[in-house]
């Protein structure tokens, strides 16, 4: 609960502040586009705090669950963490902006030696387990973003222009908010209606092989930090080639990760590592494999987000979103006949709808670029 809730604080300042402050680094030449990372991070911040009230939510929910020690702990490290991970993601995101693409990698290195040393340090002085959680990436991103500003030499200047004021970014970032907010609900709905169809074994079985299917998502996640800035920019100026052939290039690094995943973790084989350690994911025939194509399916439409934001087409987000949705949650509804594959049909409805939904903008986007005046 506590974690659910970290990530949907998150989503705000990520959203609101973060993500307009890089589609407009993205506008301007490679060397200026850290001239304003520490006034960023510092508004960000601010929002961080604020959206971790959603912390004070799990906080209430779980207290009947256990001490009233344990909730405090919890709760007093999971507000801070809430506000720092958002920083180091964008500070990390920006690296990429700037395109020193090391930089970012080495800063996610170092978050996760710190994190793996500070929860051997605590386990060897006996700490309390409740600190390890978020006390752990607390300290981790600590030092990651420290990192990450010497290598971009420093905070940058202090004033800022009107677009990167609070009000400007959470104007254009409300729109990236809906749209955060919109596709995990409709996850959290087609869920509760797939447990109370189907059972909770079969949704448990379908998040099993969700889980499996995650190695794809994290390398979508990593090529599109890559491209997404250029395909950003390609957006900003128009450049319809430039966009289709980033878009390629990543659609073709996302199946081909997908087909390896799919032969080597997609079935209860004799080469399968992950069997071992999610055994529950191949308890359904086929379930995980579906799982797979799901997930790449969903890494597929994650560079098309990009590109419509640095077209500053945020509310055509919102629409598609809401169409997605739509599909998830009706595909839920079928539990009843098609049980533990309700979750990652449903997951593959949506991500194709999405798809389909960001073509349809694209296109439209690029005809009125191209139509000649009236």
């Amino acid at each position: 609960m506590f974690f659910a809730a970290f990530v949907v604080a998150t989503t705000f300042p990520h959203n609101l502040i973060f993500l307009p402050y890089q589609v407009f680094s993205v506008g301007q030449p490679l060397a200026e586009r850290m001239w304003y990372i520490g006034r960023a991070t510092a508004t960000g911040l601010a929002f961080g705090l604020a959206g971790s009230v959603v912390v004070l939510v799990a906080a209430v929910a779980t207290a009947h669950e256990t001490s009233i020690g344990v909730t405090v702990v919890f709760t007093l490290t999971a507000i801070p963490t809430v506000a720092i991970s958002a920083a180091q993601d964008n500070l990390r995101r920006m690296h990429h902006v700037r395109e020193h693409h090391w930089s970012a990698a080495w800063m996610s290195i170092i978050q996760f030696a710190v994190v793996s040393a500070t929860i051997a340090v605590m386990v060897v002085v006996d700490v309390p387990i409740v600190w390890m959680p978020f006390g752990s990436l607390f300290a981790a991103n600590i030092v990651s973003t420290t990192i990450g500003f010497m290598a971009a030499g420093g905070f940058g200047r202090r004033s800022i222009p009107d677009t990167l004021r609070w009000r400007s970014l959470v104007r254009r970032g409300r729109w990236l908010l809906g749209q955060a907010i919109v596709l995990p609900g409709a996850i959290f709905v087609s869920a509760a209606i797939i447990t109370a169809l189907a059972g909770a074994v079969a949704m448990g079985f379908g998040e099993a092989a969700r889980i499996v299917g995650q190695p794809v998502i994290v390398l979508s996640t990593g090529f599109t930090a890559v491209l997404g800035p250029k395909v950003m920019r390609s957006a900003i100026e128009r450049d319809d080639r430039r966009g289709l052939r980033l878009i390629g290039a990543h659609a073709a690094l996302v199946v081909l990760a997908g087909l390896v995943w799919l032969l080597v973790a997609g079935w209860d084989t004799p080469w399968n590592p992950v069997t071992a350690i999610v055994p529950s994911a191949y308890e359904v025939a086929g379930l995980t494999a579906v799982s797979i194509v799901a997930a790449a399916t969903s890494g597929l439409v994650f560079l098309r987000v990009e590109e419509l934001m640095g077209a500053h087409r945020e509310t055509d987000l919102v629409k598609v979103s809401l169409v997605a949705s739509v599909f998830a949650v009706a595909v839920a509804l079928t539990a009843p006949w098609t049980g533990a594959f309700a979750f990652p049909l449903g997951l593959l409805a949506m991500s194709a709808a999405r798809y389909g939904g960001y073509w349809f903008f694209r296109r439209r986007l690029y005809r009125a670029v191209a139509a000649p005046p009236a």
